[in-house]
């Protein structure tokens, strides 16, 4: 009887043993089966926490974008004001130079005509005028006088024309309309032909497209501006401009593209913000692109570039085509 109990605790024993190593091995599994969970979550949340983070980057630029606009729009009215003041002033200046010289050329012609005794009876006037005149040449004066003015009114052009750039670009709702892109393409072109065809050759491929529904100046602007950029790359060694329009879905792209001195990588992700410029100072302003790029925005479509140093760039402006009405 002893044995047998003895027996009986010992099997007793090892199905005991057995069943806690089964339970110690299920509990292994689901210990590691928590642990790939408890990864993989963690592999979700990194992946969640990534994603927003690409989104609040670009709320940030919009943001900065905004801020930046809205700073450049109130220093370029600030600027307009004066220089309002000063082109109509230098203006209403030529027109008085003008008077001037000719109440000039009226009295010397007058000197010249007259007898002996006039003049000897005005001879005090005569020669304090003769003394005048040879402190300084008259005609060189009046010549500079108008040349000054010219250079001021230039100069006060190019800065209404930077302020202009500087403002954000805005369009009145009833500015949108139906337009052929080889129209605007043809359109820009003689904008601008004649500052770009000494430093390129042209090559037209225009397809035939479907309308879009865009403001026509605004097209003309952004492509007049990037076939001024494509120009301005081919300055050193003239090369081959060439323009490409198609349609693939549902949008109208127009390549244009260059041979000319190419953006480097670490640029290229730049040459859409305002003021990015890689001229020499006095070149640009560095707002062509970023204006062009807003505008495109604007009316759904997008503006992509590719570039490799010292082959050349090619930007494509791609927009929805019209709905038909």
């Amino acid at each position: 009887m002893v044995a047998l109990a003895f027996l009986s605790l010992v099997i007793l024993s090892l199905m005991l043993t057995k069943l806690v190593k089964a339970d110690q091995i299920k509990r292994d599994e689901e210990r590691d089966a928590q642990q790939e969970h408890i990864a993989a979550l963690v592999h979700d949340i990194v992946k969640l926490e990534t994603k927003p983070s690409k989104h609040q980057r670009a709320l940030q630029q919009a943001e900065k974008m905004a801020s930046l606009g809205q700073l450049a729009e109130g220093v370029a009215h600030e600027i307009n004001n004066p220089i309002g003041f000063m082109m109509s002033n230098m203006c209403t200046l030529k027109e008085y130079i003008f008077l001037l010289e000719k109440l000039s050329r009226q009295q010397l012609a007058l000197l010249s005509g007259m007898s002996k005794q006039e003049k000897l009876a005005h001879e005090t006037a005569i020669l304090a005028i003769k003394k005048t005149l040879e402190i300084e040449d008259l005609d060189y004066v009046l010549s500079d006088a108008n040349a000054l003015i010219d250079e001021c009114l230039s100069g006060g052009a190019r800065i209404k024309q930077l302020t202009t750039s500087m403002k954000g670009y805005e369009r009145e709702p009833n500015d949108t309309q139906s337009v052929s892109i080889s129209e605007q393409v043809e359109q820009a072109l003689n904008t601008v032909w004649n500052e770009i065809k000494d430093n390129c050759t042209l090559h037209k491929q225009l397809g035939e497209c479907p309308r879009v529904n865009i403001s026509a100046s605004s097209l003309t602007h952004v492509l007049s501006n990037l076939l001024l950029n494509a120009s301005q790359a081919m300055e050193l060694e003239p090369g081959t401009l060439t323009i490409k329009t198609y349609t693939k879905e549902n949008k109208v792209t127009i390549e244009i593209t260059d041979t000319g001195c190419g953006i480097s990588r670490t640029n290229i992700s730049n040459v859409f913000e305002p003021f990015f410029t890689t001229r020499a100072i006095g070149g640009g302003t560095g707002l062509g692109l970023s204006k062009s790029y807003e505008i495109i925005k604007s009316y759904g479509g997008m503006i992509e570039l590719s570039s490799q140093v010292n082959v050349g760039s090619c930007f494509k402006v791609s927009l929805p085509t019209a709905l038909p009405d």
